[in-house]
């Protein structure tokens, strides 16, 4: 009788610990939103683009790129693996002001990106000024979702221009 009770203790303990470890596995890892490759995962043209900035200002890391095209999918490396999700919408107005604010949304299955930008940076309309400027700056925030998992990003730096 003591071996049983033993055995069955045994058994118990053993059944706990495959449980705890089932759950542990079926726990979803994080979002990894891992930085762009200029040439590899983008072409170095006239774009948008969103990035965090390093200690050095000449260092950036770029997570978000889109062709200048009006409807152009935003290219993204999520999990290690180069992505291009589909533009749904946009609030952005066809001339921004330092100020403005607006979003973009991009779509790919389960996977949504939306981008909340503040101009930071606007081309002077209508001057002398305005020659030659072909930038556009921006603070981003941006929300990622993919399936149940999240990830959320703020004080991002932006820019679309040649």
């Amino acid at each position: 009788m003591g071996m049983l009770k033993i055995s069955s203790a045994l058994f118990c303990i053993i059944l706990m610990a495959a449980s705890t470890e089932a759950k542990t596995s079926i726990k979803e890892k994080p979002i990894v939103l891992e930085k762009l490759e200029m040439g590899k995962d983008f072409e170095a043209d006239c774009c948008c683009s969103v990035w965090r900035e390093g200690k050095d200002p000449n260092m950036q890391d770029d997570f978000v790129w889109s062709d200048l095209l009006e409807r152009a999918p935003a290219v993204i490396k999520l999990d290690g693996k180069r992505r291009e999700l589909k533009y749904i919408s946009s609030t952005e107005k066809k001339t921004v002001r330092k100020g403005d604010s607006f979003s973009k949304v991009y779509r790919d299955g389960k996977t949504e990106l939306k981008l909340n930008y503040k101009v930071t940076f606007a081309c002077p309309q209508n001057s002398l000024e305005a020659e030659g400027c072909e930038t556009t700056g921006y603070s981003v925030d941006l929300s990622l979702k993919d399936g149940s998992r999240k990830l959320k990003m703020n004080s991002l730096k932006g820019a679309c221009g040649c």
